[in-house]
């Protein structure tokens, strides 16, 4: 019996490596994102494509499953010189039915036949898309010809822009005190089709770098299409960037747009409203900035005072190292800085009412009482922010505002700060 309970037991284990064996060695599924690769070219790859100067060469294509959205391989003969090239491949047959993988044959138009060479090709059929394992060609003048389906929304969103939209907390408890993590949030509005049932489909950009890809809302989740600070330093990005979102229409959630439409560009940061002054002798300009999006920076909760305490932003004035040890202050170095706006949490209701968005001035005066080489005729004054955030407001840390351009109108004159 002990001897029966011993080779049942072996039995089991087998059968169990055996299980785990043919489920580990299944391939993965080509319909999944990331299990495919987006074939390219496609607006050329039309038949009604003649055959350009640069010309489609599937020749060194990679081997793969591929999807070419919103486009199906032409399942009728092309003309020879059209799809983008001379010897366009077509399908000959008919798709496989929705779940089921089927291998057809691809043939070569050629001037003496439709079909002068061929091979097979391995088509699924993913439900709302198809995906195909294509393999090179022959030739560097063949490719494969696909043309646009009935179910590609031409029709892209409009008025699209990127604008400030709220501040979000994460909150952490220890002991007696409520640590509360701001994230700022921008958000991607623009006026959707008449369509209800349409998605849309939104990639989100930095200074030109893909920050989100992918983001998909629906006429009922309009306000989620939105991209937060977190985002940006994860990204490695901080303030003083330009912040695009792209947007197409999708009648699916997997699928993507086969048109886009791009929003103005919003600069997320810190503006100067003065990139020149014009300084008379013993004369005065006035530096002015304002912020785009608010400075909110990490709150520290004291329970047992009942006390909200939160870091500052100064921004700090510099002049070009050659000047900067004669800087004069006016008797106190906190007149070479602006300080922004501390927003603690208890007063989180002002990012609502956008009280935040407002100027702020620095004074610079011409003293006119320390020289210095009469052929410098411009001064570079530089602004840059501290280190006040923490967390999600880090994107805050260490950014240089664009240089203000300072001429003078003396060769003895000289700038400092003043009070105000």
């Amino acid at each position: 019996m002990a001897r029966n309970q011993g080779y049942y037991n072996y039995l089991a284990r087998f059968v169990t490596l055996m299980i785990t064996h043919f489920s580990v060695a299944l391939p993965a599924d080509p319909c999944q994102d990331g299990n495919h690769n987006i074939l390219s070219d496609l607006p050329k790859r039309n038949p009604s494509f003649a055959q350009d100067s640069v010309p489609i060469c599937d020749r060194y294509l990679m081997e793969g499953w591929y999807r070419a959205p919103y486009h199906e391989m032409v399942t009728t003969e092309p003309s020879i010189g059209y799809c983008g090239t001379l010897y366009p491949y077509w399908l000959k047959g008919a798709f496989p039915v929705v779940g089921s993988t089927e291998w057809k044959e691809s043939c070569q138009v050629g001037f003496s036949s439709n079909c002068q060479q061929s091979h097979s090709i391995n088509i699924k059929n993913c439900g709302n898309f198809n995906v195909y394992y294509l393999k090179p060609l022959p030739s560097c003048n063949m490719a494969y010809c696909f043309e646009k389906k009935q179910n590609c929304i031409e029709e892209t969103p409009t008025s699209s822009n990127v604008s400030f939209y709220n501040v979000v907390y994460s909150e952490k408890e220890f002991g007696n005190f409520v640590q509360y993590d701001p994230i700022v949030n921008v958000i991607c509005t623009f006026e959707p089709l008449k369509d209800q049932d349409v998605f849309y489909y939104i990639d989100w950009y930095a200074d030109s770098k893909i920050i989100l890809s992918g983001q998909t809302v629906d006429s009922s989740s309009l306000n989620e299409a939105v991209l937060s600070t977190a985002r940006l330093r994860d990204q490695g990005v901080k303030i003083g960037c330009h912040i695009q979102c792209v947007i197409g229409a999708i009648p699916y959630v997997t699928d993507v747009p086969c048109n886009t439409t791009a929003s103005p560009l919003f600069f997320a940061g810190i503006e100067v409203l003065t990139p020149t002054l014009s300084i008379e002798r013993k004369g005065s300009g006035t530096v002015k900035i304002r912020p785009t999006i608010p400075f909110a920076t990490e709150t520290l909760y004291d329970k047992n005072n009942d006390e909200y305490h939160a870091s500052t932003q100064d921004i700090s004035v510099s002049f070009p190292s050659e000047i900067s040890a004669k800087c004069q202050t006016a008797g106190s170095s906190n007149r070479c800085k602006i300080t922004l706006e501390k927003i603690t949490y208890d007063k989180r209701h002002i990012f609502a009412d956008k009280s935040w968005y407002k100027t702020y001035e620095l004074t610079i005066q011409n003293t006119d009482n320390i020289g210095f080489n009469n052929d410098v005729r411009r001064i570079v004054l530089r602004m840059k922010t501290g280190g006040g955030g923490a967390n999600a407001a880090e994107i805050f840390n260490d950014v240089t505002l664009p240089d203000i351009h300072v001429s003078k109108r003396s060769h003895l004159a000289f700038l400092c700060i003043v009070s105000d």
